[in-house]
């Protein structure tokens, strides 16, 4: 019998791109609701990656985030 075919990865290779975090993941790091780090994204606050029906918070973009919401407060 053949060897089986990997299956192609979803996400890039993190060493590519960088970091890339669930809305969960954010959610946790940023100590809000998962709902509020949704709302961020639709509302084009915090940009993201739609994966399916997933979406995927890039560690750059959490960090641009962060600063723009620290000199907003």
């Amino acid at each position: 019998m053949p060897p089986r075919k990997k299956k192609p990865a979803i996400l890039p290779e993190a060493t590519e791109i960088g970091r890339v975090y669930t809305t969960h993941e954010v959610a946790e790091l940023l100590k809000v609701s998962y709902r509020t780090v949704q709302e961020w994204i639709r509302t084009g606050k915090l940009p993201a990656v739609r994966y399916g029906r997933l979406f995927r918070v890039r560690a750059e973009d959490l960090a641009k985030f962060g600063q723009a919401t620290r000199r907003s407060t």
